[in-house]
Parts: C-alpha cells; structure tokens; sequence
C-alpha cells in the first residue's frame, strides 16, 4: 500500500479501470482521502468498467431493462383494483417503454446506479446463506423433491429463527478472496434467476395477435434462457443456479409465505371461487396452498422475497400489514397467466416452461463434457440416444441431485471453487460411484 499512495494522482484513475469488483474500488477509495477525492471525481466511470467487465455483472443490463419494463407497466396498469387486459391499452405501454431503450456503446449512468445498489441490497441475501442459525433451518428443511402438491410439507410449521449473526463453519475457513469469490457466484446466480423470473413475466402478459404466436412466444423462451443464462454451460455455473433457487425461492421464499397466514393468501387469489376461512374445509385449503404457493413463488423477486422475511417472519410485532391483493396484484399474480390475444381473449392453456429445465442442464453439460464438444444447444440430449458412458454420467447426476444434493451439496455449494467442471465431476463421482457397464 505504502508505494500506491507513492504514485501520482494521475495515475490513481488506472489503478481503479483494473479492479473487477465493486467491493474492493469502494475500500480503496476509504484508504485516504486523496483515493477518496479520486474516486468521487471518476466514480461513474470506474463503476461503469468495473460491472461492463466483471463476469458476475453478465446480466445486470439486461436485467435493469427487464425490471424496468416492469416497473413502467405496473405504473400505468395497476391505478386500480382490477387489472385491465384491454390489448390496445397493454401494448401501447408495453411498446412505450421498449421504444425508449437505445442502445449505447457503454452502461447507461441509471444503469450503473441501479446495479450498484443491488449489488449491495442482495447481500443480504447472501448473509443469511451464510448465517449460522439460517443455515443449521435450511439443512433440516424440506428438500423440493419432497414437496407434494396437495399435503403438508414436514417442516411447514417449524420455526424459522432469525438470523444469529454467527457465520457458519463453510463460510468461517474461507480466505478473503474466496469470499468474495462466493459472493460474486452468488450474485451473478440470482441475477440470471432473477432475469428468468422478469422475462417470464413479460411473456405472460404480453399480447398476441393468434394462439399460435402466443404458443411460440412460450416454447422459444426455453431455448432463448437457456442460451443467455449460462452460454459456456459450465457444470458450476449450473449447479450454482440450482442452489439459488433452492435456498431463495424454495426455501426463504416458501418459508416467509408458508408461516403467515395461508387463508389470507388465499383469499387474496381465489376470494370468488374457494373461502378459506371456511374451518371445515381444511383438507381443501392444504391442497389448494399446494397448488397456489408454486405460482406465487414463481412471480416473486429478490426484493419481494427479503420484504416478505423481514416484515412477516422477523419484524417485531410479526404481523402484515399490506393489502395482500394489492401485493399479489403489483407482483403480477393477479394478471394473465398465459397472454392477451389482440380481440381480448386470454389463453388459459398452460404453454409456460417452468425453471425445472434447469434440472436436466446439468446432465446435458455432463454429456457434451463426455463428448469434448462444449456446449451444443442445438443437440437435445435425450437418454436413448446416449452411449453407455454417457448414460452413466446421467444417471450420476440424476442419483446426486436426488439423493446426495439434501446432505452433499445444500448450504456448501458456493463455498467451493470448482472452476473447472471436471474437477466438479470428481466431486459428484466421489459421492456417488458410477455404475457398473452393462
């Protein structure tokens, strides 16, 4: 350090342009006060190399845009009670917003700004991945694979203790720069996750001229995520979406709305058709969660999900107070699921692919691996047609996610560093033999 604040002012700006993370320009600048008075002076630009550079970053443009769009249309489509699905309406706003994106050679400033501070806020996030007390809660919870659609889960009504503010034992034998290594993996997951969540949004109420350009519109987005999340197919990159989505959505997410009051919820969504209040009818209310809870879950975001935590599981008085309805309606639970045809028809047909096809992106990336080809996405890997090493490698990943994941994987992944995804098979083969050839 004492020869950095030898140098120059004039050099201090490219010290800056070489740093990849938000976190060390920010401590750099608090060393002294001439660092600071340069950082101020050259703060937009440095953040603006730093997230247009920095691999964990990929995805914050596009997702400020998708955010963006969902901000415009709730602005304008949600001044009361009801949703519209007037299709003249919706696509004019729509088309608006999408009109006033240019493209531009560098970051937008707002768009430096606005990831600035989600790289900030998701931290919160990360710590409770990282919190002693969250994650002893989250080892012992539910696993997905356990979840029915129509019974209780095991762990519903377990408490859910706030955070203990101790860290856990995988994240206390980290180094500095594996820790921040950490967090950048856990980031640039939430932030593809996240994107997938707006992108589908914007797919379910966007408007149509035909059933089959809203079909397509469906089935393209599968192809359409699975290129722009992840393009390398590394085996890590995977597996750490996977984690995310088990730990934020399926686990905080499902926790913070599975201990709050259900028959509101549900009242909130099916208030014409099913009373939850009805004592009498609990069997029904448990099934109807069942299938209610999966699609609340699939409209929330990060943000969302650290509101419903602290002010339904740790605020003091431990009570809501927002309009559910009003809440439900804002997130886009309570608007069309699958389009608005041009005549104002909506399509009740369920065309929608879920994140479940990021299960079988493991298997696939394990197969191309095998084949030494890297990613192929216009090759479907399907079961019959794979060679009997290649249906070992399927059936590893498959016995790992099902069985080794709860107790191998869960609460551990991103405290590992296995870049390579060879040494990341290693570590699967290691936990689960490969079978005998046939």
């Amino acid at each position: 350090m004492g020869h950095i604040l030898d140098l120059p002012t004039e050099l201090l700006p490219i010290i800056y342009l070489h740093l990849n993370n938000i976190d060390d320009a920010l401590h750099l600048a608090r060393c002294c006060k001439r660092f600071n008075g340069v950082f101020e002076y050259h703060r937009l630009a440095i953040l603006r190399n730093i997230i247009q550079n920095a691999d964990h970053h990929v995805y914050d443009a596009r997702l400020c845009e998708e955010i963006g769009l969902h901000e415009h249309y709730t602005l304008h489509m949600s001044q009361t009670r009801f949703v519209s699905f007037d299709p003249t309406l919706r696509r004019t706003v729509m088309n608006a917003y999408r009109a006033s994106l240019q493209p531009s050679p560098v970051l937008p400033a707002n768009v430096v700004w606005d990831t600035l501070v989600r790289w900030q806020a998701m931290r919160l996030l990360f710590d409770l991945y990282c919190d002693a007390s969250v994650h002893e809660t989250y080892s012992q919870s539910a696993f997905r694979f356990d979840q029915g659609q129509d019974d209780e889960l095991v762990d519903t009504y377990r408490p859910f203790p706030p955070p203990s503010g101790a860290v856990c034992p995988g994240f206390a034998i980290l180094d500095h720069h594996h820790r921040q290594r950490a967090y950048e993996r856990f980031y640039k997951a939430l932030t593809a996750h996240w994107w997938l969540v707006e992108r589908r949004w914007a797919i379910r109420v966007d408007v149509y001229e035909t059933p089959e350009e809203c079909v397509e519109a469906f089935l393209t987005l599968r192809p359409t995520m699975r290129q722009f999340v992840n393009p390398a197919h590394t085996i890590q990159e995977w597996m750490d979406l996977l984690e995310l989505d088990d730990f934020v959505w399926n686990f905080l997410a499902r926790r913070a709305l599975d201990l709050t009051d259900r028959a509101a919820w549900l009242l909130a969504t099916w208030s014409r058709i099913f009373n939850p209040v009805d004592r009498y009818r609990q069997d029904e209310l448990a099934q109807a969660w069942g299938r209610v809870l999966p699609r609340i879950l699939g409209y929330l975001r990060p943000s969302n999900i650290i509101e419903l935590l602290l002010r339904s599981q740790w605020a003091s008085r431990g009570d809501w107070r927002l309009n559910r309805e009003t809440y439900l309606r804002h997130i886009g639970d309570l608007d069309a699921p699958f389009g608005v045809y041009a005549n104002g028809d909506l399509d009740f047909t369920e065309a929608m692919p879920q994140l479940r096809f990021l299960e079988g992106a493991v298997d696939e990336a394990l197969v191309h691996l095998s084949r030494g080809i890297g990613p192929d996405t216009r090759e479907v890997c399907t079961y019959t047609r794979l060679t009997v090493v290649e249906q070992q490698l399927w059936f590893l990943w498959t016995t790992y996610r099902f069985d080794a994941w709860p107790e191998h994987v869960r609460g551990q992944l991103f405290f590992w560093d296995d870049r390579d995804s060879r040494q990341m098979v290693q570590r699967i083969q290691g936990a689960v033999p490969l079978p005998p050839e046939a």
